[in-house]
């Protein structure tokens, strides 16, 4: 396993992500130490990668369908990112609004090339934004662990279906040469996931 920062989510190559000024929620008590680190930590990501906030577009109809199948009323703040080519949630960010951030580089968009495999993606991200307990800020690192990886997988798919899951992964393995032990990993077990589904009717 490699250490990578908490808002990675996939990461294809060497990129840094997300640039929209972020503020603190407005209250009359005074932001806790670790709110006004996320906040500052969170700007310096969207700086970094150029990233906006966007509220319309294709890709934020995407968006918009994924955070509705998974019963949220509103949805995350979306960014597309000019660096880097990755997507991402950034941990700890539902602590700033209650809604969360993710995010995605317009070369990773123009990569996926199609919005079923978007869709998987973002429901991904998605997925790891919903279980995120809070532990972790953006400034932290982790350990970026297969399990959990997996888990987000499942959490995705029983939300939008296996589709969009599959035209990511085997478009990520596409566009590895059509080798990916992760990709493939990850593919037979949603495979066996939705075949235990099947079963279980």
């Amino acid at each position: 396993m490699r250490l990578i920062p908490v808002f990675a989510g996939i990461l294809l190559g060497t990129s840094v992500l997300p640039a929209g000024k972020l503020s603190l929620i407005k209250s009359n008590d005074a932001p806790s130490k670790a709110l006004t680190a996320q906040v500052s930590c969170e700007n310096r990501f969207f700086r970094a990668a150029r990233a906006k906030e966007t509220t319309g577009g294709p890709e934020h109809q995407v968006m918009r369908r994924v955070a509705s199948a998974f019963g949220r009323r509103d949805i995350p703040h979306f960014y597309i990112a000019e660096e880097g080519n990755n997507a991402a949630y950034i941990a700890g960010s539902s602590s700033v609004d209650g809604k969360g951030k993710i995010v995605i580089s317009r070369t990773f968009i123009k990569l996926l090339a199609n919005t079923l495999a978007l869709e998987g993606i973002l429901a991904h991200e998605m997925a790891h934004l919903v279980s995120d307990d809070g532990a972790c800020g953006c400034d932290q690192w982790i350990m970026r662990d297969p399990m959990q990886e997996k888990a987000a997988d499942a959490l995705a798919a029983k939300a939008v279906g296996y589709g969009p899951l599959r035209a990511f992964f085997l478009r990520i393995k596409e566009t590895q040469g059509g080798c990916s032990m992760e990709m493939d990993d990850r593919l037979q077990a949603i495979d066996a996931l939705e075949k235990m589904e099947r079963n279980q009717r």
